[in-house]
């Protein structure tokens, strides 16, 4: 499993170096995908909030996710996102239609690191 979480990391690397991120996004990320072993806080230091108008320009591509109720996003590396609904609760729908809710940011935040554990697991072995 490290191994693909390795990989994940990797390219959320690439990805910044790529893309002109910021030389210390960078050599975190250079950081972290150099670990062993991985952990929601890993993916938990490169979250950005924004408001659901500055994600919609920037991630023009993404607007059909965003549920009607969404007043900001949390955004993460390789594309992934947390909503902020105006009921104060977080959604997130990238890995199902239906989605997942919680009160709380940090219990999402792990179902993501555990969906993108679970998925990139899945790839590999589909290969």
């Amino acid at each position: 499993m490290n191994n693909i979480m390795k990989e994940f990391w990797k390219g959320a690397y690439v990805n910044a170096r790529h893309y002109g991120d910021s030389p210390h996004r960078v050599s975190l990320l250079k950081k972290v995908s150099e670990k062993d072993e991985y952990e929601p806080e890993d993916l938990y230091q490169f979250s950005w909030l924004m408001t659901r108008e500055e994600f919609e320009g920037q991630y023009p591509h993404q607007v059909e996710y965003l549920h009607k109720d969404c007043k900001a996003v949390v955004t993460y590396v390789q594309g992934f996102f947390i909503q902020m609904l105006k009921n104060d609760k977080y959604y997130m729908n990238q890995f199902s239609s239906r989605g997942k809710s919680d009160k709380k940011l940090r219990v999402m935040e792990k179902y993501m690191f555990d969906k993108i554990q679970k998925t990139s697991k899945e790839l590999v072995q589909k290969v």
